[in-house]
């Protein structure tokens, strides 16, 4: 029972995995960004008091596996990583990202090519 954690009213073992994938499973990921991404995601779960065990990261999704405590509500911790990590990242790496997803246009292009075909 030594893996077992404690709290005052409850002894526990919760472990998830959760798997985050790329938009349209574009392989966009790389391996300064998967190294900026596992460490949000450990501060992240630090600030809800999770552990994060392990993080791995390929081309075009992550892999966390989370222990948590049963008064953490999962579904809470994965609006906080999902929205957390994505806006970081997007911040930090979105010319990267622009060009993986969106070609040699940004959207407001796409937008803006699609308006004057319209109304033109």
């Amino acid at each position: 029972m030594d893996s077992y954690k404690r709290n005052r009213h409850s002894v526990y073992l919760l472990t998830y995995h959760v798997i985050f994938v790329t938009k349209y499973r574009k392989k966009v990921i790389t391996d300064e960004m998967g190294d900026f991404m596992k460490n949000h995601a450990a501060y992240l779960c630090g600030r809800m008091d999770c552990d994060l065990l392990s993080a791995e990261t390929d081309r075009d999704h992550m892999h966390l596996l989370i222990s948590m405590a049963p008064d953490v509500a999962p579904v809470k911790l994965i609006n906080t990583l999902k929205t957390g990590l994505s806006r970081e990242v997007h911040l930090r790496y979105k010319e990267h990202i622009e060009k993986y997803l969106w070609g040699d246009s940004s959207p407001t292009d796409i937008v803006r090519r699609s308006f004057l075909a319209n109304y033109s």
